[in-house]
């Protein structure tokens, strides 16, 4: 199978019918991204709507699979069909399992947002978030591992945008809240920080990186379910940042001695940097 032949192959057969990406994309049932995926050989038609796709673009079902016009039926082939049909029904129970477990993973952030950041509550203390943070990281290592990927698309530029965005989030919040620790040891800092209605401030900002991280995990993890990247990069990083915020809110709202707040700070931080680095090396 030649997903890119396939691709031009359809590609052609539709601009021969004068049909765009969107009106094949209606006849067939599906969206037009779903059509720009197969022409650009990302993807491949799922088995049920070749039949469809082969009598909307007169091509051969057996054209569809090799790529090739005129292709005569053969063993290969029909043994081609059956390994397709194997690996989209694994990706299909795949996708479920994947989403019942988002969705613990989502309910449980969600909950610790609210009960640590709106509600000011104490539910967990900072050291079982680090706990949590570890045992997510390594359940999108592994679901990147395990699942099926013979039809992944290649990394775009837009993919690896995220990950720069995140790895900037962790980077300003981690710095942002060193300052702090700083000007327990810095008269100038000390005083320049004194004027600001600091903890307004840092509660407002760690919300912000919470609900931009968790909307950046959501994004992430539902184009890892929907075969759209390959690696748990971006889920890792966006599960980091949401778990950084989570600590320093704790942190933040435990606080009752400036020094003992610097060590937690330090040693907070460095259990998240380095659950991050080992989960993205694993």
């Amino acid at each position: 199978m030649d997903k890119k032949a396939t691709g031009e192959l359809i590609r052609a057969a539709r601009t021969e019918k004068g049909y765009t990406q969107s009106e094949l994309g209606n006849i067939l049932g599906v969206s037009n991204k779903a059509v720009s995926r197969w022409e650009n050989g990302d993807s491949f038609p799922d088995i049920g709507i070749l039949e469809n796709l082969s009598s909307t673009l007169n091509i051969e079902i057996g054209a569809l699979i090799t790529g090739e016009k005129n292709n005569a039926p053969s063993t290969h082939m029909l043994h081609e069909l059956l390994r397709i049909a194997k690996i989209q029904a694994v990706r299909k129970s795949q996708s479920f399992i994947w989403g019942i477990a988002g969705a613990i993973i989502l309910i449980f952030l969600l909950i610790s947002g609210y009960l640590t950041m709106i509600a000011n509550h104490i539910s967990l203390p900072w050291l079982l978030y680090c706990g949590s943070l570890l045992l997510f990281s390594i359940f999108f290592v592994v679901k990147s591992k395990i699942q099926v990927q013979s039809f992944l698309p290649s990394e775009t530029k837009t993919r690896k945008l995220i990950p720069t965005i995140l790895i900037a989030l962790l980077l300003y919040q981690i710095v942002s809240y060193g300052l702090i620790c700083l000007s327990t040891t810095s008269e100038p800092l000390a005083r320049l920080l004194q004027n600001l209605p600091l903890g307004f401030l840092l509660n407002l900002q760690l919300i912000a990186g919470y609900l931009i991280g968790l909307l950046l995990l959501i994004i992430t993890y539902i184009r890892s379910i929907n075969q759209q990247c390959k690696t748990a990069t971006a889920p890792l990083l966006a599960n980091g940042l949401v778990h950084l915020c989570l600590i320093y809110s704790d942190l933040l709202h435990r606080l009752t001695d400036v020094s003992q707040f610097a060590g937690h700070y330090a040693l907070g931080t460095g259990l998240v940097v380095i659950i991050i680095l080992i989960t993205l090396f694993l």
